[in-house]
């Protein structure tokens, strides 16, 4: 297939009066009014010969332009439909993963809540057996009171023995953590892949409430503040931006280019 586009006949000996003309107008150096109008003079002079290669070769570029919309055109027709099949099967295999996802966390959320609750029966029950036995100790040094009034030593010694192992056991059963329970993970689902798909993780981002966005996160407005600037002609104090003031010269075309 050609890429050839048709062209103005003598375009190079155009681009070289083009470049010359560039040329000279870099030479120029202004440093008094005669160097002022010179430099004017050659504004005009380059605006002309503009003037002149828009009026040769805009034709050729607006019929450039043309194949080019008819090609993209044609091609649209193509493309349009596959990307649209594309886009579907993308989006549902996306909710598909998206659901499946939102399952296991489903899952694992549930999973981790019975975990939880698991550690928090073993401790509760493990201080339900130290409140118990050190009821009961509190029993045996009680009754080993009583026999110790009534002049039965033995017996009391011995109950307060049972007494004093009874209070360790709840001692120790109460010094003693309870691991904690820790539910299995949810594996992540693994669909089979296919040769020429791959998927990487992205985040869409939507502005919810512009009022709250921190400040590092907004850029001005610089063609608003542009415009509201220069309708005030000046005027206009914005904190944080600076205004200054210059001249634009318009340059309109006399006569052919290069007399």
């Amino acid at each position: 297939m050609s890429t050839e586009i048709a062209i103005p006949e003598k375009t190079a000996e155009i681009i070289q009066r083009a470049e010359a003309l560039r040329e000279k107008a870099l030479s120029l150096r202004v440093t008094d009014e005669a160097s002022y109008t010179q430099a004017g003079f050659a504004m005009t002079e380059l605006v002309s010969a503009k003037k002149k290669a828009h009026e040769l070769f805009d034709p050729f570029v607006a019929d450039a332009h043309a194949a080019h919309k008819a090609a993209t055109a044609r091609r649209a027709a193509v493309i349009d439909p596959l990307e649209k099949g594309e886009r579907y099967c993308r989006d549902a295999r996306a909710e598909w993963t998206r659901q499946e996802e939102e399952k296991r966390r489903a899952k694992q959320r549930r999973l981790d809540a019975e975990a939880a609750e698991a550690t928090r029966r073993a401790e509760q029950q493990k201080r339900e057996e130290a409140d118990r036995l050190a009821r009961e100790a509190a029993t045996l040094r009680a009754q080993a009171a009583d026999l110790e009034e009534q002049g039965v030593s033995e017996e009391a010694k011995a109950l307060a023995e049972q007494a004093r192992e009874t209070e360790e056991m709840s001692d120790a059963i109460a010094a003693e953590p309870v691991e904690t329970i820790i539910a299995k993970a949810v594996p992540v689902n693994v669909p089979i892949q296919i040769q020429g798909v791959s998927q990487r993780r992205d985040w869409e981002v939507a502005i919810a409430d512009a009022d709250r966005v921190p400040r590092e996160w907004c850029e001005p407005d610089l063609a608003r503040i542009r415009a509201a600037v220069k309708s005030s002609k000046g005027a206009l104090k914005i904190p944080g931006v600076t205004v200054k003031e210059t001249t634009r010269e318009s340059v309109r075309t006399l006569g052919r280019a290069g007399q």
